[in-house]
């Protein structure tokens, strides 16, 4: 068909809707990002804290969606294909805006995970065991950095790679 996630970019691209490809490209990161900080807003929430169902829910909400910015803008700002990839080539900008903005945005949620939510689940969870915490732990590491790779993706051999991301 010619067109990435049934969207025919080529096409809008060439009539000269490059604003529309940008905003389709980049829609899947924003709601994403949205429902990241949705999660670390209430996450901090006393209703939410009292609630184990809860408090998982919204972890792991907030884990999930870290990742998939994870996949988006560090391991593909250079993809010439895929959402950042249109967003970039819809806009005609340099990749290098996106890709450090983006990267900041990661690492700062990165650290905001790792030093603050997953310690308050370890407060009010009924983790007492330092094996648990250690599972916690180690599922959380998986899907941010690892899930990537197990479900057949792979942003270094991917077909609309950059060269620049082969390395």
């Amino acid at each position: 068909m010619n067109c990435d996630e049934a969207v025919p970019y080529d096409t809008i691209l060439n009539q000269g809707h490059g604003l529309h490809v940008a905003l389709i490209g980049i829609s899947g990161y924003v709601m994403n990002m949205v429902l990241f900080f949705l999660s670390l807003f209430f996450l901090p929430r006393m209703f939410v804290m009292r609630s184990l169902y809860l408090l998982a829910s919204f972890y792991w909400l907030c884990v999930l969606n870290l990742m998939a910015l994870f996949g988006y803008v560090p391991l593909n700002a250079f993809s010439h294909y895929g959402d950042i990839g249109w967003f970039v080539r819809g806009l005609d900008i340099s990749p290098w805006p996106t890709f450090i903005a983006g990267s900041l945005l990661v690492m700062a949620g990165i650290y905001r995970i790792f030093r603050v939510e997953i310690v308050r689940v370890y407060a009010f969870a009924p983790l007492c065991s330092l094996f648990a915490r250690k599972s916690l732990l180690a599922l959380s590491l998986f899907f941010l950095f690892l899930f990537l790779y197990t479900r057949g993706y792979n942003p270094f051999t991917d077909a609309g790679a950059n060269p620049m991301n082969k390395i």
